[in-house]
């Protein structure tokens, strides 16, 4: 590996990247709307605090746990589309 004087072959101050290193952040939503969204926010939150209570009363009413799971996740995506 070159330090930055060695790789700044012309003198300008300019310096090629390395290849080596690390790609930063890509662009995209989280870094177009830095502000997130409160509906998102509140799913996620609920889903973190939440989700073992839905799923155990949900597994009560199907007797299923797998069916349950899937009522389950399929309820917290659709949350967050609509």
């Amino acid at each position: 590996m070159t330090s930055d004087r060695d790789a700044d072959t012309d003198g300008d101050g300019d310096v090629a990247p390395d290849p080596d290193a690390a790609p930063g952040p890509a662009p995209g939503p989280a870094r177009d709307n830095p502000e997130p969204d409160p509906v998102r926010v509140a799913v996620e939150d609920a889903h973190r605090r939440e989700w073992a209570s839905v799923l155990a009363a949900t597994v009560r009413v199907t007797r299923d746990l797998d069916l349950a799971e899937e009522c389950v996740q399929d309820a917290y995506a659709a949350a967050l589309v609509d």
